[in-house]
């Protein structure tokens, strides 16, 4: 086994490692068209920091997202083993005699998509049918803008109402640019539905950059073609964080507390 060297920041970063935090900038923030062409322009983390800064991001927020690139790098590397192992298996598999249409399908199963980083398709979302509440929201991460609110459901012994957060304990966001988004709380946990047209990895990694900004640690992650789960503690507090694909460009995610 390979063992990865971790990321260090201070020593500057890479070609590659330059691609990546620049498309997780622009996967993680509200940025407009322009804005992420001028990202693209980074040659290295403190020019890309100056450009966030100039784009109006606040400085907590940035700090924040540089904070997790080391985690965001050494997955992706991670990831990109996974699918070059996969790969090779698929080719020893066809060089020996062949596998049929079942097996190429199920070997197709365990790849799943990077962050598009840029792709102008996750632009053109739909009006979302929820519309928040809340008011004078600057930071769509910490306050979501009008549109990205949140219909409860009446599990939670209240009447349907909106909020632009879910889970009490958490105060996570729904996600940016989802649609039809519906939570249920249940005690400390909660269940969230919702529509949008990013992928599986794409959804499961803004939360994950949020929870591990935070300081919580994953401790345990579980991945299949269409769900991904990670567990994450901080001090004696733990919970699960579940997301599941539903078809249709339609999501599910529990939050559940042990």
């Amino acid at each position: 086994m390979t063992l990865e060297r971790p990321v260090d920041l201070s020593r500057g970063l890479s070609r590659e490692e330059l691609d990546i935090a620049v498309a997780h900038a622009i996967e993680v923030h509200d940025l407009a068209s322009a804005e992420r062409e001028r990202v693209r322009e980074a040659t290295d983390l403190a020019t890309l920091r100056q450009i966030l800064s100039e784009c109006g991001l606040p400085a907590n927020d940035i700090d924040r997202a540089i904070a997790t690139l080391p985690a965001v790098i050494g997955e992706h590397r991670a990831s990109s083993r996974a699918s070059a192992n996969g790969s090779f298996s698929r080719l020893a598999l066809l060089a020996i005699g062949g596998v049929g249409l079942t097996g190429l399908v199920a070997i197709g199963a365990l790849f799943f998509a990077w962050p598009r980083g840029g792709d102008a398709s996750t632009d053109q979302r739909a009006e979302p049918a929820v519309r928040a509440t809340a008011a004078g929201a600057s930071d769509p991460r910490t306050n979501p803008p009008e549109g990205m609110g949140v219909a409860r459901g009446a599990t939670d012994g209240v009447s349907a109402s909106q909020s632009s957060t879910f889970n009490e304990a958490l105060g996570l966001p729904p996600y940016p640019g989802a649609t039809a988004v519906v939570v249920k709380e249940k005690g400390k946990n909660s269940e969230v539905t919702f529509r949008s047209s990013d992928t599986l990895r794409t959804i499961y990694d803004f939360y994950h950059a949020r929870l591990t900004a935070d300081g919580w640690e994953r401790v345990a992650f579980e991945q299949e073609h269409d769900e991904l789960e990670g567990t994450y503690q901080r001090g004696s507090s733990r919970f699960e964080l579940e997301i599941e694909t539903k078809g249709g460009g339609g999501y599910e995610l529990e939050i559940d507390w042990k």
